[in-house]
Parts: structure tokens; sequence; C-alpha cells
């Protein structure tokens, strides 16, 4: 009997619990959350968050009303330490996994201090594929070092671009995607001048200053975070280098520098998910933006948001597995569901190594043009053609 209610039950995509006993009764799934509410990277958590709660609803909805998820989240302050006792606290509170987190930097401590104490931790918002290669075995991480600078330099390429300077924040996933970048470039006989600059930065002059004198490259490459991003742009739209496009790496090309910066970063290219108006036209992507046009009516879609609802969405998968053979969700069945994830999600596929690293994770290329995002690269996923050469001034 208990066999053919299992049957009975098949799961979907965040499909509803079976009971072992068939007794409809509901259980409430305690899930931490650990973000940065406040502090730099506030606005990132923010909107991780916004798509956190867009996959709790997804997966309350599919279980038509038998279980759901209670998220417990705790602002981490968007500093290392805090994210440890946030860690630490969420699992004194007895959540059976966390995910959430942004910042390389800032999310390592944590993964550590998950791991330590045998809980799993998806990670949505760190792309340094070092942290998981430090022998974690209940930390996963749906972004990849590779998924940004491939594209960077397949656009360099496209545009047969030979000579960049690289202007990149010391922070570690900036670091990272900088010296990625430089070396596939430099193997592409790209010739490559790099200019490191520290995160607490706010006058580029000097930096755009010797570039336009001494490097006199093709393009500029932007390896930060987005208040660099504006900055680099307006001390180059001061200086007026002699370049032929300004390229950037996270949160460029974005309805917010669209609808605020406007006149810094027409023509600027950037890594972006999403086109602006933003167009869903998969099956999970329309089920994401049917729930975030429930939840935040008329907000902006933000590709941030994508990054928390997919690392939710894997972490509330697995625990509809588990639940659906008739288990209670602990650490290692947890740990050993996660690592089997293999779908399609509004990020896209997401499949994990043995070392917990999301092989599938690939950015897209966007460019600003009057008031849209254009995706212009991969050709198979553009919305528009390439505006080159093409500056803000």
């Amino acid at each position: 009997m208990i066999k053919e209610m299992g049957k009975l039950c098949a799961w979907t995509a965040a499909a509803a619990f079976c009971l072992q006993m068939g007794a409809a009764v509901a259980a409430e799934i305690p899930v931490g959350v650990e973000l940065p509410l406040t502090g730099h990277f506030a606005k990132q958590g923010l909107g991780q968050l916004r798509g956190i709660k867009i996959a709790v609803q997804a997966f309350n909805q599919a279980s038509g009303g038998k279980d759901t998820i209670k998220l417990i989240t705790i602002d981490n302050e968007s500093q290392p330490a805090k994210s440890v006792a946030a860690v630490e606290k969420l699992i004194s509170e007895g959540v059976v996994a966390i995910t959430g987190g942004y910042g390389s930097n800032v999310v390592g401590p944590a993964a550590q201090a998950a791991d330590k104490l045998k809980i799993p931790y998806v990670s949505s918002g760190a792309i340094a594929d070092s942290l998981t290669r430090q022998g974690m075995k209940y930390y996963f991480q749906i972004l990849n070092t590779e998924g940004y600078s491939v594209p960077i330099v397949k656009l360099i390429d496209t545009l047969k671009i030979k000579s960049v300077s690289t202007v990149y924040s010391t922070a570690e996933s900036t670091s990272q995607l900088a010296k990625s970048t430089e070396k596939d470039l430099a193997a592409a006989g790209v010739k490559v001048m790099m200019h490191a600059f520290e995160p607490s930065t706010t006058d580029f002059t000097p930096i755009i200053n010797k570039v336009r004198l001494q490097d006199r490259p093709d393009a500029i490459l932007m390896v930060g975070y987005q208040n660099d991003e504006i900055g680099i742009m307006r001390a180059a739209k001061v200086l007026k280098p002699k370049i032929k496009t300004l390229i950037g790496t996270y949160e460029v090309t974005v309805p917010e520098m669209v609808n605020d910066n406007a006149d810094l970063a027409q023509n600027v290219f950037g890594l972006s998910l999403l086109s602006f108006p933003a167009e869903f036209p998969t099956p999970d992507g329309k089920v994401f933006a049917k729930i975030h046009e429930d939840l935040f009516k008329g907000q902006d879609f933000s590709y941030i948001e994508e990054y928390g609802y997919a690392g939710a969405k894997v972490l509330f998968d697995a625990i509809g597995r588990v639940s659906a053979k008739g288990d209670k969700p602990t650490p290692d069945n947890l740990r050993a569901e996660i690592g089997k994830t293999d779908v399609d999600t509004v990020l896209g596929h997401i499949r994990f190594n043995s070392d917990g690293l999301n092989t599938e994770y690939m950015q897209h290329i966007g460019q600003i043009q009057g008031k849209k995002v254009v995706i212009v690269w991969p050709d198979n996923l553009a919305t528009g053609k390439m505006v080159y050469p093409g500056l803000p001034w």
C-alpha cells in the first residue's frame, strides 16, 4: 500500500510530498537564508531574497498546500564574520539547509562554517571557483568564473579587438575573473594591460588617465561592482580616451543603469542574462515571471533575482525528491539529492560536478541601446545587433 501511495505521488519540478502512511498531514520545512540585506552588497542581497521568495511560492503552489517551505532569514551585513555567525544561528534554529550568500569573500567563510557543521549550503551569489576546490562536501555553487570570462572573450574576439585595458577590483571574485580573462585573452593574441584598484576606491581619474596616455587600448574592460563601474564610466566620459568601446561585467546592462545612468552607459556592453524589457521564453522562466508579477507588481526584473530563485529551486527540488520517497530531509540525504541535480531553470541548465560546482552556467552579453538592454550574444538568444564602435560620448 505504501509503495502504491509513493507511485501516486510522483514529483514534477518542485512537487508535493507524499506521506509515509498516506495521511494528508502538512509539513513546514525550515530553510535558512543568509544574505547581505544591509551594507555594501545590500542591493544584491535584497534582489536575491526576492528571487528566493519566488521559489518558495513556486514550491508551495506545486505542493497543493500539503507542504510548505518556511524561510528563516538572517542579515550578514555584507561581512564575512557575520556570515559565519548567521550560518551558526540558522543551524541552531533547526534549518535543514541554507541558501543565499553574495560575494565570494563573504560566502566562503559561511560555506566553511556550514560544511563543518554538515549542513548543505547552496550558494546563489558566489562565482569564485576556488571555493569548490577546498574539499567541502556540503557546499554547492550555481555560478562559476568561466560563465563570466568566456562571454567576454567571445565578445572581444567577435569585435576583433586587439588591445584591452582591464580595470579591476582586488576583491576575490573580481580579481579571479580579471585574471582568468587576462589569461584567455592573451592566449587569443590580445594585448592586455592590467590596472588593479582597492574596493574602497571612488576616484578612477588617475587610472583612466594612465589608460588614456600610456595604454591607448581599443577597449576598456571594467571588472568590478556597479558603483565601481559607474565611477570608471564617469572618469572615462570626462577624459575621453581614444577607445572603441567600454565593456563591463557585473550589473552594467541592467534596467537601473538604463533608467538612472543612461548618459554614462549608452552603447556599453556588459554581462546580462536579461533583455530590458525582459522576455522569458522558457517554461521555468514563465513560472518565474508570473510569480514575480504576483509578488512584486510593476517592479523591474533583475538577474540577481534569477540567481536567488535558481539556487533556492535546486534546494527545494532536492527537499521534494527526498520527501517523495517518504523520508524526512536530513543533511546527508539532501546533500546526495542536490548532487544529482540536472535541471533547466530560468538561469539556464544546472548540473554539479564532484566538487559541487555548476559547470553549465553561462552568462550572455547585453548592450545598452537607447532605453533598452539588447542581448547581442550568443547569436541564438540575441534580441538585437551590436553597435560597434560605440561610446557614451
